[in-house]
């Protein structure tokens, strides 16, 4: 199970945004967080730090303008720039892989 969304960040469209953010979500959980044996009530909230599952998912993004390149970074929890994701052009998209290796949940996609 994931849920993959994508947000502009400049304020415009996400058609027309050169700044989009890709968030890759997957199971969340507090470190020692608890249901009931049911799995119908929570029993212990649990506290930081969140323990996240990592998402392996291939992504193409499709941008109709010819010649457009783009930059994908992985962010830290923070929002940081932790590394750079290579994402070729195949036809009209950019297609890139993100991986739990990534150890992020949020993708900055710059054109």
């Amino acid at each position: 199970f994931a849920a993959l969304s994508v947000s502009a960040l400049d304020g415009g469209s996400i058609a027309d945004s050169k700044h989009l953010l890709l968030t890759a979500a997957g199971k969340m959980r507090n470190t020692g967080q608890f249901y009931s044996e049911a799995k119908t009530q929570l029993k212990e909230i649990g506290k930081g730090p969140v323990l996240l599952e990592g998402i392996s998912s291939k992504v193409t993004l499709y941008f109709n303008k010819p010649g457009a390149e783009i930059e994908v970074w992985k962010l830290d929890s923070a929002g940081n720039r932790v590394g750079q994701i290579n994402a070729p052009r195949v036809g009209q998209g950019f297609v890139f892989d993100i991986n739990p290796s990534d150890k992020a949940i949020n993708y900055e996609v710059i054109r």
